[in-house]
């Protein structure tokens, strides 16, 4: 059972969707690598230089292949003053993002979206990440992306973005994870986490072929997280710093992810593409659009 509002979050269940999970967080070292297909360890340092701390293939840009909460103009001229914003109208910036491409997956800009294009594979995934606003004051920003999943979200345990740093001589992550078919989690991980796949507040059930309007908040200063869908917040995902005993600790954010992995292979064996667009990362909401542009 998903742990409500207020609760500890910690979520002991463990659905065959859910296990196993190679991405296993917990490990004390900080080598610079994160989650092996082959190990399972994770224990990353936040460094995006040099080899991909994920198995794939890390390179320095990608080809192309109102802060009310309210409603809001997509593109980028709309938001002039944000920490960073991205439409995928073209090829990133190597200077501001890295990407991660590995067996099984690619992320691709097509048509004004990235792309993450995932074959049916276990520890499939692909990401682009960036530190480049970081730090952020009071360790907290906002973020908005639209996202779509094709032609459904995949059955079993997967991972869609994080916001990680350092805490306590290793690296914890506020995530956005999904399971059970789509059904969308907050998640932590951490050392200090004794669960296998850390804690999790179930939520969102996605919808296949559907843009969604996604919004989060990461707050360090006050351990909490919030998620809202079409501008509507998520109470069951809902992580209340003010209440969580014990409580998600946050870490000093230094690395924002977005992408896509699948700890497990589709049961049916089906390929998926993960679109987003109209990214961007600022200290207040940034709100959705009443509807959705080409791109």
């Amino acid at each position: 059972m998903p742990a409500e509002a207020g609760s500890s979050g910690a979520d002991s269940s463990t659905s065959d969707a859910d296990v196993p999970d190679p991405g296993l967080e917990g490990s004390s070292s900080s080598t610079g690598q994160g989650p092996s297909a082959e190990t399972g360890q994770e224990a990353s340092s936040g460094s995006t230089t040099g080899a991909d701390d994920d198995g794939g293939t890390t390179t320095g840009g990608l080809d192309t292949g109102s802060s009310s909460g309210g409603v809001a103009r997509l593109g980028c001229d709309a938001l002039p003053d944000a920490l960073l914003c991205e439409d995928f109208d073209g090829e990133l910036d190597p200077s501001v993002w890295q990407t991660v491409n590995a067996p099984g997956a690619d992320a691709v800009i097509v048509d004004g979206q990235l792309q993450i294009q995932l074959s049916s594979l276990d520890n499939a995934h692909a990401f682009i990440r960036t530190e480049s606003i970081f730090p952020v004051a009071d360790n907290r920003f906002f973020g908005r992306v639209m996202l779509q999943i094709t032609p459904y979200s995949p059955t079993g345990h997967d991972y869609l973005m994080s916001a990680e740093g350092p805490l306590d001589g290793t690296t914890a992550r506020y995530r956005l994870d999904s399971n059970n078919s789509g059904r969308l989690n907050s998640r932590y991980t951490h050392a200090s986490v004794p669960q296998h796949g850390g804690w999790r507040k179930l939520g969102h059930q996605t919808q296949g072929e559907a843009w969604t309007c996604l919004e989060w908040e990461f707050d360090g200063a006050t351990n909490s997280i919030r998620f809202w869908f079409d501008g509507v917040l998520d109470e069951e995902m809902l992580v209340d710093g003010a209440v969580e005993d014990p409580p998600w600790v946050a870490p000093a954010f230094e690395r924002f992810e977005l992408g896509y992995r699948t700890y497990q292979a589709a049961q049916n064996g089906d390929d998926f593409t993960i679109s987003y667009d109209d990214l961007a990362l600022d200290v207040s909401r940034i709100g959705c659009p009443d509807q959705r542009s080409s791109g």
